[in-house]
């Protein structure tokens, strides 16, 4: 970009690796990793009509799994073999030649549909972001901050039970909340740190705390992500002993599930999200 000092577009370039098949293909180490995940943590329609069309294709060895997640999973293992056979990688997976300076990315598997979704997603991000700051939807506790997103696109602080009645007849169940996923949900969280690391520092640095809503199984996911001073800095997470205590003191009164291997999810039934920020703060508070 020749102009990029006019837009104050400043170290946009960096150092990385590419792969370079024959004289027509070339994809970076990091569009890889950014197609991959996307393919991970977003609901593609060949995803859900594997399901579909042939359920018993799943090997699902426990009852919670979600066997689109399981799909998600095997599609973006395929898109890692650029020679992957299937009849859906042939236009984007068997050589790459078409994702040089973007190509064709219209398919619905392979790289081209992942560096897409990782675009759409991107997008999604920087608007979810915006519209929460824009509706100063983000409340700051003594411990932490916290925001609610909902699948119809409402944000903030109003009675749960009627924006998530509102949100469930708004919303398509066959398109899902793209927040619904936990490292999506965290890559918001990520970029809110980011637009507000100037302000959120020394008295005024909290954790931060998302919830976003899923409205096919009528739950909350909700993420916590510790506060870094300096980009680029590594930050333990502390969530998931807190994440445990909560759900062990809400045991009867919601079904709370803890999710990813860091611990720093989990899925709470809609209704008891309220109620699970008040005793996530009363437990920071005594802890």
């Amino acid at each position: 970009m020749d102009n990029k000092e006019d837009f104050d577009l400043n170290e946009i370039d960096y150092t990385g690796f590419i792969r370079v098949s024959g004289y027509k293909s070339t994809i970076s180490a990091s569009d890889m990793s950014y197609a991959i995940t996307a393919l991970l943590e977003t609901e593609t329609p060949v995803a859900s009509n594997l399901i579909t069309e042939d359920s018993s294709a799943l090997d699902i060895s426990h009852q919670h799994d979600d066997p689109v997640i399981i799909q998600s999973f095997n599609i973006a293992y395929d898109a890692l073999n650029a020679k992957s056979a299937g009849s859906s990688l042939k236009s984007e997976g068997s050589s790459l030649s078409n994702l040089v300076n973007g190509g064709d990315l219209s398919g619905s598997e392979g790289l081209g549909a992942g560096i897409r979704l990782a675009m759409q997603l991107q997008k999604s991000i920087i608007s979810a972001a915006v519209g929460l700051v824009d509706k100063n939807a983000i409340t700051r506790l003594k411990h932490f901050r916290y925001a609610y997103l909902y699948a119809s696109g409402s944000s903030g602080q109003e009675p749960v039970s009627n924006l998530s009645r509102n949100a469930r007849k708004n919303s398509s169940s066959k398109d899902p909340f793209i927040f619904s996923r936990p490292l999506a949900l965290c890559k918001l969280a990520h970029f809110l740190m980011d637009m507000h690391r100037d302000k959120w520092v020394n008295k005024n640095a909290r954790p931060l705390v998302l919830l976003a809503e899923k409205p096919k199984t009528n739950t909350f996911l909700v993420v916590g992500y510790n506060f870094a001073q300096y980009e680029g800095d590594m930050t333990k997470n502390t969530f998931r002993k807190f994440f445990q205590y909560t759900a062990k003191s809400m045991e009867g009164l919601c079904h709370v599930r803890l999710d990813t291997f860091e611990g720093n999810a989990v899925e709470v039934e809609a209704g008891g999200e309220h109620r699970f920020i008040e005793q996530l703060h009363y437990l920071m508070d005594v802890l």
